[in-house]
């Protein structure tokens, strides 16, 4: 298996984005985890690591790198972003 799961390259916009995410005090922990993911990730990053070295290195797992990686190639860069909503489910098994 490879050691890059997927090709990630960001526009200067993106990057810009995800910076002040990160910079952003008013963000949650998990924003700026994936926030970071991202820009480890991009391409164009100088010095490329392989997914088991990104997460050592940002203290997750490779499946939340892997996962990150592969929700922004399918649904854009605002849906990596987000952590994403379960439906509820009561104590019986019932959807609300």
């Amino acid at each position: 298996m490879s050691l890059f799961s997927h090709k990630i390259t960001l526009t200067p916009e993106e990057k810009v984005k995800l910076q002040r995410i990160i910079g952003s005090n008013k963000e949650t922990a998990d924003k700026i985890l994936r926030a970071n993911i991202l820009l480890m990730s991009d391409s164009s990053c100088e010095k490329q690591l392989s997914d088991r070295a990104l997460a050592d290195k940002l203290q997750t797992t490779t499946s939340m790198v892997k996962f990150v990686k592969r929700t922004l190639l399918s649904k854009g860069i605002e849906q990596a972003l987000q952590r994403e909503r379960h439906t509820p489910v009561n104590s019986r098994g019932f959807y609300f």
